[in-house]
């Protein structure tokens, strides 16, 4: 499964898109830190791996499944209302993304695969095509296997950065078209 790196990375450039649904006052570090939060909240079962616990024995069971990303989806959309989201639908598509990105990312990354369907069954289900590394927690913390976790998500990271930056060029080189048009003064 990836790292809180990349999971992050896909947070902030929700964070970025989504800036334009803010109200004027609202508080964009409670924004990017809600999105943070979704994006990683289906890896709260990782506690189990700081207490000392099996973490193959908790992790990408039931926070990894539809009903609770369901359940996150929907808090999520309270939370970034309350932060300033205007509109629910706004809140709603970036909650959903926040937290589907973590399922998606995860179900495309090595590892044994997440259990969807969970309570209904423990059918595990991994993508064909494997985008991430993953982190390797089986072979302890300091793992060399974890060197190409780190290069294949700074390298995803770098790909976000460069969509991002030729988003805001088109939205830029849009904006200046339509000024030297006369429609936008």
């Amino acid at each position: 499964m990836p790292s809180p790196i990349a999971h992050t990375a896909v947070a902030l450039s929700l964070a970025e898109i989504g800036k334009g649904c803010l109200r004027p006052r609202a508080s964009r570090p409670l924004f990017v830190l809600s999105l943070v939060f979704l994006s990683l909240a289906p890896d709260v079962d990782a506690i189990a791996l700081v207490l000392g616990e099996d973490l193959g024995r908790w992790h990408n069971q039931f926070t990894h499944s539809l009903l609770f990303a369901l359940g996150m989806t929907v808090a999520g959309l309270g939370v970034l209302r309350v932060v300033g989201v205007v509109g629910w639908r706004s809140a709603l598509a970036l909650s959903a993304a926040a937290v589907v990105s973590h399922f998606l990312m995860d179900w495309a990354s090595a590892g044994r695969g997440l259990m969807l369907l969970w309570p209904f069954s423990e059918v595990r289900y991994r993508s064909p095509l494997l985008l991430f590394e993953g982190l390797h927690w089986s072979e302890g913390w300091f793992s060399p296997r974890h060197v190409l976790t780190l290069a294949n998500e700074l390298a995803f990271t770098g790909v976000l950065v460069l969509l991002l930056a030729f988003r805001r060029r088109g939205h830029r080189h849009s904006h200046d078209s339509l000024s030297e048009e006369g429609v936008i003064e």
